[in-house]
């Protein structure tokens, strides 16, 4: 979606492609798409293609949010990775349409942080990462087949790493894409 040329035949065909890290200038850009393609058409559904390794926790949200708040449903793609926050931007698709290519991988961890000064500031930052991390481990329970416990297990190891019928199996994703016609039968675009 480099030029405005490139990302008219991306609008006019519903499909947003995600590559590189969660950060400002990207969720931007993917929220503005996903605003944009309701606007034109509410009922069609949209295509998110995924290759990432993550990012930003807030930045993840935003996309969370607007994916659960329009009315299109949401076809996520992951093609090659979607890691740390990219995974729990796939898992936030709609339900039923969350697929992988056969051979990406998803990584999933707990939140890191990081921050310094003086103690009731470190205090207030550690307060809040708890309160996104517990979020983030309701929302993991929800959009998966996993209870808190294998969730929270899961995000707990250093960064697990898993293959497309790994993903399936947890719930992360419904399907492993195999052809661009098992994905048409499935989406209205």
């Amino acid at each position: 979606m480099a030029d405005s040329s490139s990302q008219k035949v991306m609008s006019d065909s519903r499909k947003i492609m995600f590559f590189g890290n969660v950060k400002e200038d990207s969720v931007k850009e993917i929220v503005n798409s996903l605003l944009d393609l309701e606007q034109k058409d509410p009922i069609k559904d949209i295509l998110l293609y995924i290759d990432t390794y993550g990012g930003e926790v807030d930045g993840a949200m935003a996309i969370h949010e607007t994916i659960n708040t329009i009315s299109c449903r949401v076809a996520g793609i992951c093609i090659g990775k979607a890691m740390s926050a990219g995974s729990f931007i796939l898992m936030s698709c709609t339900q039923g349409l969350r697929f992988m290519s056969p051979n990406s991988r998803i990584m999933m961890h707990e939140m890191a942080g990081g921050s310094w000064g003086c103690f009731s500031y470190v205090d207030n930052e550690i307060t809040e990462l708890r309160r996104l991390q517990e979020l983030w481990l309701k929302l993991t329970v929800k959009y998966t087949k996993m209870n808190t416990t294998e969730a929270k297990k899961l995000l707990q190891q250093n960064s697990s790493y898993l293959t497309a019928q790994e993903a399936v199996e947890r719930g992360i994703v419904d399907e492993v894409l195999s052809s661009n016609s098992q994905l048409r039968k499935k989406v209205n675009i």
